[in-house]
């Protein structure tokens, strides 16, 4: 079958599509999560407590990242999924309890515990994914699959601009808790339909532990020093970019379903022009 100038198999066409619902609901996690907690957090502490909530992000996701890593090495990924996926969850129903007893530290923890869960499932996502694909069909599907995360983005962002008037910002953590649940159900309906390949072989990295010759120092090359240099030069400009997007937008949007609504409706636009960008311009200038 060919599909979007593809050909698949129906199994590819089944299981890439499984792939592609799991992506647009980290979209989602992204989205509405990044929406709900600005407006949330905005709305009870001036806009100068962001820069200690990205550091205490830092910090967190550092501590957290490492132990996901070890747990992800550990488990089979369908349970882990599911794991992950109810056990984040029900720590967004705990938040949503809290907030409902005004419970002020609740808004600063969710500040910092959605983009952590956001950044992980995006992780275990494309995680996923490469599991069931060596190099040449990720080089044929990953197009397709990978268009999931900007669909998702766009259509949780418009659906959040929709939904906040309807149920109101706070609310917007129990449909986060849906879309983490359905995670890991949409995982685990994935390896029962379609196990994963046996791969044998051991890998670069352990090839290059056992081999005589010890790699140069990361440090030495130029490629990683400037590849490092880029990247935080750019970090450092969206960082403060972001800031100044976060005290305009709360000082013209003053109450909160509002700016949630805003949020959500900015970010839809914005996936609408990568998703412009990814099939129409992107193309071109790879060719």
């Amino acid at each position: 079958v060919r599909l979007l100038g593809v050909w698949m198999t129906r199994a590819e066409r089944e299981r890439s599509g499984l792939l592609f619902v799991l992506l647009a609901l980290a979209a989602m996690v992204l989205v509405v999560g990044r929406a709900a907690r600005d407006a949330l957090f905005l709305m009870h502490f001036p806009v100068t407590w962001i820069a200690p909530m990205w550091i205490a992000y830092a910090a967190v996701s550092s501590v957290i990242s490492i132990a996901f890593a070890r747990a992800l090495g550990r488990w089979s990924r369908s349970r882990f999924a599911v794991g992950f996926g109810v056990g984040a969850a029900a720590s967004y129903v705990v938040v949503r309890v809290l907030f409902a007893r005004d419970v002020l530290a609740a808004y600063a923890f969710f500040y910092v515990w959605s983009e952590v869960i956001a950044n992980l499932i995006a992780v275990l996502a494309w995680t996923i994914a490469q599991d069931y694909h060596d190099a040449r069909s990720a080089k044929r599907l990953f197009g397709i699959i990978g268009a999931g995360r900007v669909v998702g983005i766009v259509v949780s962002g418009f659906a959040t601009g929709a939904l906040v008037r309807w149920i109101g910002t706070a609310n917007m953590l129990v449909l986060l808790a849906v879309a983490l649940a359905a995670f890991g159900g949409i995982t685990r309906f994935l390896s029962s339909r379609h196990p994963l390949p046996i791969r044998a072989g051991a890998s670069a990295e352990r090839a290059i532990e056992e081999s005589d010759a010890s790699p140069a120092p990361l440090w030495r090359s130029r490629y990683v020093v400037t590849l490092s240099a880029s990247t935080l030069i750019l970090f450092m400009v969206l960082t403060i970019a972001d800031w100044q997007f976060k005290a305009i937008t709360r000082s013209t949007y003053p109450h909160v379903d509002d700016l949630a609504q805003f949020m959500g409706l900015f970010y839809g636009t914005v996936g609408l022009l990568g998703l412009v960008v990814q099939f129409a311009v992107t193309p071109n200038v790879l060719a």
